[in-house]
């Protein structure tokens, strides 16, 4: 299974938030090859707010997220050029028919990049792209109708994760 993360979730767990730490906790013990990933723009957001974060923390804990990305066990997800343009073109599909407020240009393409390269959850805790799901069947149509394979990727917030998986057997 392919889980792509939100930057909050990578800066949660630098942070030590118990919720992001259950989850991840929880997917590794419950899903067998299970890869986690942080596409262009959650990479491209950590960087930025390593350096322009709001407060010494915010920065810190981007630096720290982005400093061990890799040790974590998370994959980087490079895109060609040909990716980002389709990426670019799903994320404001998704803005246009506001699944995605029109503003938040990096949540669409963040849910873009991890549906175009198969993931089949995200973890974030941004509203925005909670919201989102909602109307699963909404954003899924946009991600069918570009030829998305992974047009029915799940948006979730790491308490839930919890509460899914704990509770089955």
């Amino acid at each position: 299974m392919r889980i792509a993360v939100d930057s909050n979730v990578l800066i949660d767990e630098e942070n030590r938030d118990a919720d992001v730490l259950d989850a991840l906790s929880v997917i590794r013990k419950r899903i067998a090859r299970v890869q986690f990933f942080a596409t262009e723009t959650v990479t491209q957001e950590l960087a930025w707010l390593s350096a322009n974060g709001a407060t010494k923390l915010r920065r810190s804990l981007a630096t720290g997220a982005l400093m061990r990305l890799l040790s974590r066990g998370y994959t980087p997800l490079a895109m060609s050029p040909v990716e980002r343009g389709i990426a670019g073109e799903i994320g404001l599909k998704l803005r246009m028919k506001n699944i995605i407020p029109h503003d938040e240009e990096n949540d669409a393409a963040l849910l873009a990049e991890a549906a175009l390269k198969g993931c089949e959850i995200l973890l974030t805790s941004d509203q925005h792209l909670l919201d989102a799901n909602k109307d699963a069947e909404k954003f899924w149509s946009v991600l069918k109708d570009s030829d998305v394979q992974a047009h029915q990727i799940i948006i979730a917030r790491p308490r839930e994760i919890v509460r899914s998986f704990s509770l089955s057997r």
